[in-house]
């Protein structure tokens, strides 16, 4: 499995809550909660939800905060704890991030805590991206039951 940004939360999740199904995840600059970006996260949902409320009028203002909530209103990856992390057998593959969404503080604790995890600090710059794609596709490879 590969996930970008909340799809790398989304990842260890179901890596969390169906082990068996996912024998390895890339983790493409996984998004997580820092000390500056909790504000950022909920500026982000709110200017997306007000264009979405225009056009699901019937949504009740308790519903959107739900959403939030549950988009955001967690910690560290938002979508499972670092006790789940610290539990998973799944191999990792965490390709670093390095903005205010995806802080590289949250890939290299993925790295730490998780059991089977590698880090990958410096992969998208267009000079390596081909050296990345295939550390990406051997790593999977390494990771495919036969």
């Amino acid at each position: 499995m590969i996930g970008n940004c909340i799809g790398g939360a989304f990842a260890l999740a179901l890596a969390d809550a169906a082990p068996k199904c996912i024998t390895a995840a890339v983790l493409q600059q996984p998004i997580g909660l820092s000390s500056q970006n909790r504000e950022t996260f909920s500026n982000l949902f709110s200017s997306w939800a007000e264009d979405q409320k225009k056009l699901h009028a019937d949504v009740s203002p308790e519903a959107w905060n739900e959403f939030r909530e549950r988009m955001y209103g967690g910690d560290f990856v938002f979508a499972v704890s670092r006790d789940a992390v610290r539990k998973l057998q799944t191999p990792l593959l965490v390709l670093q991030g390095n903005d205010v969404y995806h802080p590289s503080a949250t890939s290299r604790e993925i790295v730490e805590i998780a059991p089977h995890a590698e880090l990958v600090e410096r992969w998208k710059d267009p000079e390596i991206v081909p050296e990345t794609i295939e550390r990406v596709r051997e790593f999977l490879k390494k990771n495919t039951p036969n």
